[in-house]
């Protein structure tokens, strides 16, 4: 990730930075209650499967009952909240594992407009498909 002015870096235990990410979240769910919440997809085994998504707190809780709840991590976030685009995603936080370049778990919004238009274009597409298969018969 290119180093930014408006990205901040949280460095500690693993268990640490999840508990930054959840006030983070907390905090901006206050301030913004938007057509949106987030969601972390896992990019290492260390923490669970790759490229599930899973709640920020849920993450939490998982660290917490496993081993790794006292490794070294970083969490850098966009304290602007725009964030940058990463792997199609809208990622405005990401926490990596000490000794690993690599990001452990991205951060990113999940924008339930979009959701919703897409389910409903996909209800569109299938009462159309319904349509043509009635007039085939």
């Amino acid at each position: 990730m290119t180093p930014s002015p408006t990205w901040a870096r949280f460095q500690g235990e693993l268990t640490s930075c999840l508990e930054k990410l959840v006030e983070l979240y907390r905090q901006a769910m206050r301030e913004d209650r938007g057509d949106y919440d987030w969601s972390v997809r896992v990019k290492s085994a260390t923490l669970g499967q790759i490229n599930e998504e899973i709640p920020p707190q849920a993450l939490l809780e998982r660290v917490r009952q496993g081993t790794h709840r006292q490794d070294e991590a970083l969490l850098e976030y966009d304290l602007s909240w725009l964030g940058q685009a990463i792997e199609g995603l809208w990622v405005f936080a990401r926490l990596s594992l000490a000794g690993s370049t690599a990001p452990a778990a991205l951060v990113h919004r999940i924008d339930f407009a979009e959701e919703d238009a897409e389910s409903l274009l996909n209800a569109d597409f299938e009462e159309v498909n319904d349509e043509r298969s009635l007039d085939e018969e």
